[in-house]
């Protein structure tokens, strides 16, 4: 039967002799053009059918262009099948040749549910999203998450962005009722670490019996017991549950494949492993194992081989078998690595022939593009012979004549040939697709939406249609989402064009390869400007409507426009997203910094130095620790270029004074101390060259205080008394020149607070009493300036405390207390502008815990008893926030200590006292396990150990 072949668009149809078609398009022309592979497609059939299942990750790894993408996108449309072992061993048994197609039109076969991540698309490297992805793709497929759900709901409870669409992507719509209810329950609990048991939130917090029983018979029906709705929900959500989420999916994913039925097999492909890392690939910074940490502990956790078959696809080996990548290593014999390499010629003149079906060319042009797209001996680069492709099908669209080689002759000598098929696809492209094109390569990922509202603003006359056709092109690289865009309609059939698809192709995501990308980022263009600004506001506009997340596109942009300016801003914001808590914000800010431009060494240290400060408030120590110490080496690096600039050396003695913090957070007493002494000797450096800096002196002040602090603790107090002492000094000259300079202000008031410890811990009490009174002035006067100031309130509220302490000692009772309830106003002053803020509740714990104390030399033991047990509550919602964070596991065991003393000599009960000396017991045995270096709470340990190994009950 004779066929002719028939352009249509960009679909290709057979039409027969009787006029039939049969459409091969699949909507994605690359899917449709794909050859090759036939070994690797073999290998993963393998590994999905056959038994025993494979406890190995599967890797393809390849160069960028080599054609990795697809080759998973295929494998995703047309092999994820489990055939039945007859089926099986007869398709296996068929010659490469053949295996290909029987495999894809087998029979019998059952769906194996598909899970597909992204990494190169924006937000995919960010756990929550990229677990949420996967979990929205293998529930397509009836598989349960209660573990996974529950823990993103508590999470999304407690970070304040629960909303209905929240809801209803983690929830069946008949169970939303049932949600609204149980997230009023858990709200109306302000500690839910104190309460015993789940039943007892139901019985206590919601009346009527009737609704008390649902809510349980939920939980149970979800498998969520008592055990695991405590453990989930006394985590903090970003310093502990975020980093638990991936164990609790592999934990429900190892039972949904652990059942006797289905799924048989379950597949999960991770694409573009390198974008992690971005343009620091080959950088190996503090935070390189840190990236894709939470991958490796998904894969760790994963059951392989109950029959989860797990891909991966990067550019290069992965480093997991390093033993830097520990706790999640993954040794290289769990690795079944398969390197994905170039088209042989054979396939190179394959691909050409489909792709260039019903296109009107002479016969040497086959070979031509094949020797212009090679890169080797029988190995042609698969990017590169798709864009030859392209470039003949768009010169034969405008030309309408026969093409030859010499209507697309191109330099096989030149250099950057994704430059010239770029360029020389242009060239004979449409007018739409020629900016839009360009336009769209300045995105990290595009929708049609975007499309159009950039496309209007610039002029290129968007339309659905072109958007249609440009989305078909190899270069431009899809999201792939596994829910079939074809739907079923009623009469069995399909029908391509569907609510469901335009839906689909509504919503989805785009990304312009990245080798064409960096063409046009370093053409520079007005174009390429232009489309960055369009971007800019397109962003910005997203971000007024709420998409707190677009901000970072929108610097992205800038950064693309002014390479100084976007850093800077970048710093700016994170700085200021970390100081109201807003950690999703940092962390849609952290995936765009692999891709920052920073051109010199001070903006790349004070990158670092900003990171470093967030993975310290989330106390994740020694990555702080090792981010910290780039920054200074960067900083150094800078110097020798500029060695009096004033500024730089300035920054460094910062970075220098967080290294300290995070060292005596570890209780590396030593290391500290010189951070601290580094720190003070790059201030006087600064200063040397810009003597009336108020910023200078101001942070010179700060690197004292620190060290005065350390030194106190090390028990040296002359040479802590002169550290205090110069610090003030340098606070005064700082607002000599900056009189409503407010952070020194507040810094000058921390530096009389701790001299007046030092001062009452040696009796000089009314020396003690007139320092703890002006660091309260000081404090006052930096509210007057700035009466939002968080860190003033929490300040003013820590030397109101220890002035209460200190006239506690002195038998001023009343001051005491009115000093005590004024400490407790601050923080709850400062708590009601920073609900989240974990310093203000520790602190408020402890001005509790003094009220306690006073309670019980007034004999008012009852008062006592819930002064000290308002504490605790403090230190516990502290720990939900800083999990390690040693002074309120220290605190909250004294807090423990006094209860017991409490119950052991006051009220004669033995049993109460020893169950909150067991308390105090494991708070600071807690405290130990993150800082064993502190032998003043080893001691305490071992005090407590011993008025309960002597308790007789």
């Amino acid at each position: 039967m004779r066929t002719q072949i028939l352009e249509k668009g960009r679909d290709v149809a057979i039409v027969d002799e009787a006029g039939r078609h049969e459409t091969l398009t699949t909507g994605e022309r690359a899917l449709d053009l794909f050859t090759d592979r036939v070994s690797l497609i073999r290998h993963f059939a393998k590994l999905l059918n056959e038994d025993p299942a494979s406890n190995k990750i599967l890797f393809f790894e390849g160069d960028g262009g080599n054609g990795k993408s697809l080759l998973l996108r295929y494998l995703t449309r047309y092999y994820c099948k489990w055939l039945e072992p007859d089926n099986w061993n007869w398709v296996a048994s068929k010659s490469d040749a053949e295996f290909v197609e029987e495999l894809k039109l087998a029979e019998g076969e059952s769906p194996v549910p598909v899970g597909f991540l992204d990494f190169s698309f924006p937000g995919r490297t960010d756990s929550l999203n990229a677990l949420r992805k996967l979990r929205h793709d293998l529930g397509e497929h009836g598989i349960h998450f209660p573990l996974f759900d529950f823990a993103c709901f508590w999470h999304s409870k407690e970070t304040g962005q629960l909303t209905d669409e929240q809801l209803k992507s983690l929830f069946p719509s008949e169970e939303l009722d049932l949600i609204v209810s149980i997230t009023q329950l858990f709200a109306a609990i302000p500690a839910i670490a104190t309460v015993k048991d789940t039943a007892a939130f139901a019985h206590k917090r919601i009346t009527g019996r009737k609704l008390d029983e649902k809510i349980m018979r939920w939980l149970r029906s979800r498998k969520l017991d008592e055990d695991d709705v405590r453990a989930i929900t006394t985590m903090d959500p970003e310093r502990e549950l975020i980093d638990k989420l991936p164990e609790l999916f592999a934990k429900d994913l190892n039972a949904a494949i652990a059942l006797q039925d289905w799924p048989k097999r379950v597949v999960l492909f991770f694409d573009g492993h390198e974008a992690f890392w971005g343009a620091e690939r080959n950088r190996r910074s503090a935070t390189y194992f840190q990236r894709d940490a939470w991958l490796r502990c998904l894969l760790r956790h994963l059951e392989l081989g109950d029959g989860i078959v797990a891909v991966v696809a990067g550019r290069e080996f992965p480093s997991w078998p390093d033993r830097k990548a520990k706790p999640f290593q993954i040794e290289e014999k769990f690795i079944d690595h398969q390197p994905v390499g170039d088209l042989c010629d054979a396939d190179a003149r394959s691909y050409l022939e489909r792709a260039l079906a019903g296109v009107n060319v002479t016969d040497e042009v086959f070979p031509f593009l094949c020797d212009y797209a090679r890169v080797g001996q029988d190995r042609v680069h698969p990017l590169y012979l798709g864009m030859c492709a392209e470039i003949v099908v768009a010169a034969a669209k405008k030309k309408r004549q026969q093409i030859s080689s010499d209507d697309v002759r191109f330099d096989p000598d030149v250099e950057d040939k994704a430059k010239e098929l770029i360029n020389r696809f242009l060239s004979y492209a449409d007018d739409g697709i020629t900016y839009a094109v360009p336009v769209l390569s300045a995105c990290r990922s595009f929708d049609r939406k975007l499309y159009m509202a950039v496309g209007e603003a610039l002029g290129i006359q968007p339309s659905r249609a072109a958007f249609d056709n440009l989305i078909e092109f190899s270069f431009v690289r899809k999201e792939v989402e596994t829910k079939p865009s074809i739907e079923p309609r009623s009469d069995g059939a399909t029908d391509a064009s569907t609510a469901g698809e335009k839906e689909s192709k509504e919503e989805a995501r785009y990304r312009i390869h990245d080798l064409l990308r960096r063409v046009f980022v370093e053409q520079a263009d007005d174009l390429m400007r232009e489309a960055n600004v369009a971007l800019e506001q397109y962003h910005r506009e997203r971000a007024a409507e709420g998409d707190r997340k677009a901000i970072a596109e929108a610097i992205y942009h800038v950064n693309r426009l002014d390479w100084e300016r976007g850093a800077r801003e970048w710093v700016e914001v994170f700085e200021e997203a970390l100081s109201q808590s807003n950690y999703a914000l940092c962390d849609a800010l952290l995936d765009v910094k692999t891709e920052l431009i920073t051109e010199t060494d001070f903006s790349r240290a004070l990158v670092s130095q900003t990171e470093g400060g967030y993975l310290a408030e989330l106390a994740r120590y020694d990555a702080a620790k090792q981010v910290f110490s780039d920054a200074i080496a960067a900083y150094d690096q800078a110097l020798r270029h500029a060695p009096e600039n004033a500024r730089i050396l300035s920054n460094k003695g910062v970075a220098y004074q967080s290294l300290g913090d995070v060292q005596v957070s570890l209780a590396q007493h030593e290391p500290a101390q010189q951070s601290y002494t580094d720190a003070i000797a790059a201030s006087k450096q600064a200063l040397r060259h810009a003597p009336n800096d108020a910023q200078n002196l101001n942070n010179k002040g700060n690197a004292l205080v620190k060290l005065g602090d350390l030194q106190v603790n090390l028990t040296q107090f002359d040479p802590a008394k002169q550290s205090f002492t110069q610090a003030i000094a340098a606070y005064d000259r700082a607002l000599h020149y900056a009189p409503d300079y407010v952070y020194a202000y507040n810094n000058k008031g921390n530096a009389l607070q701790s001299l007046g410890d030092l001062q009452a811990s040696h009796a000089q009490h009314e020396p003690a009493q007139q320092s703890y009174t002006n660091s309260i002035a000081a404090f006052n006067h930096a509210l007057h300036h700035a009466p939002d100031y968080v860190n003033a309130y929490n300040n003013k509220g820590n030397s109101l405390a220890k002035l209460g302490n200190l006239q506690a000692k002195l038998a001023q009772h009343e001051p005491a207390k009115q000093s005590f309830t004024q400490a407790i106003a601050a923080y709850d002053q400062a708590l009601q502008r920073a609900p989240e803020d974990a310093y203000a509740r520790n602190n408020k714990g402890i001005a509790l815990k003094f009220l306690g104390d006073l309670q019980v030399t007034l004999a008012q033991y009852e008062l006592a008893m819930q002064s000290y047990t308002d504490s605790i509550t403090a230190y516990d919602q502290t720990l939900q926030r800083a999990p390690d964070d040693v002074y309120a596991h220290n605190n909250k065991g004294i807090a423990q200590w006094n209860l017991g003393h409490l119950h052991q000599n006051t009220f004669s009960d033995c049993e109460g006292a020893k169950q909150h000396l067991q308390h105090a017991v494991a708070a600071f045995t807690r405290s130990l396990e993150i800082a064993p270096g502190d032998d003043r709470v080893r001691n305490l340990l071992e005090t407590v150990k011993t008025i309960l190994d002597n308790l007789d009950c």
